[in-house]
């Protein structure tokens, strides 16, 4: 199911145009060695469902955070078969809009600054409970 017209290789472009590309983008699929960090961040934030590996990654991370954890994916099968799904399953695809609309558009949103940083205030307690 590969559709080579579906891919876009592109030149540099200001900000404003980056952006305005996510509305092209149906699915964001983050590479399972190199991680996006904030161009997955900017797809959630822009509305378009992401798909990223699970780990010890800020993708997965950020996934539960907003309630996505159908979206993280455990093997590279699992990974494929639901980016297949939300391209050809429609009821999956609005589902999947619908939750991180929802969250987007709530009170408490994709970032949160103050749950953010109470989680970091746990990780650095944790880290600092190792002894040396």
């Amino acid at each position: 199911f590969f559709f080579p017209e579906r891919i876009k290789f592109i030149e540099h472009i200001d900000s404003k145009e980056h952006f305005e590309r996510y509305s092209l983008v149906d699915v964001f699929l983050d590479t399972v060695i190199y991680k996006s960090k904030n161009s997955f961040c900017e797809a959630l934030l822009l509305g378009v469902p992401a798909i990223c590996y699970q780990g010890d990654s800020s993708e997965s991370c950020i996934l539960n955070y907003v309630g996505l954890e159908e979206q993280i994916v455990s093997s590279l099968a699992e990974y494929e078969t639901l980016a297949i799904a939300l391209q050809f399953d429609e009821e999956k695809f609005i589902s999947i809009i619908r939750k991180l609309d929802h969250r987007r558009y709530s009170e408490e949103g994709i970032f949160n600054p103050q749950a953010h940083s109470k989680w970091i205030a746990s990780y650095e307690e944790a880290l600092l409970s190792i002894p040396p």
